[in-house]
């Protein structure tokens, strides 16, 4: 568990840098961008950016078009501020 959310936490800094870099993001402000990891439910990655698994409504109003049971490897979510 430690290994993947110190990986995750790499891949938030990497994402929030070139997004700054090449200007890329959503319209909506955000606070980070997280690569889907195998086995990642919107409930898990709530969890790991807000301490609760509750908020994975925002990840959805985040990501237009995101569907939760298609989530893809790799894929990469604009993860707003924190409620």
């Amino acid at each position: 568990m430690f290994k993947q959310l110190k990986k995750a936490a790499i891949m938030v800094t990497l994402f929030s840098l070139c997004a700054v870099v090449f200007g890329v993001g959503s319209p909506v402000q955000a606070a980070g961008y997280y690569s889907v990891q195998p086995g990642d439910t919107l409930a898990d990655i709530s969890t790991i950016f807000y301490g609760a698994p509750e908020h994975w409504r925002l990840l959805i109003t985040a990501n237009p078009g995101l569907d939760p049971a298609q989530m893809t490897v790799g894929s990469v979510l604009t993860i707003p501020p924190k409620p």
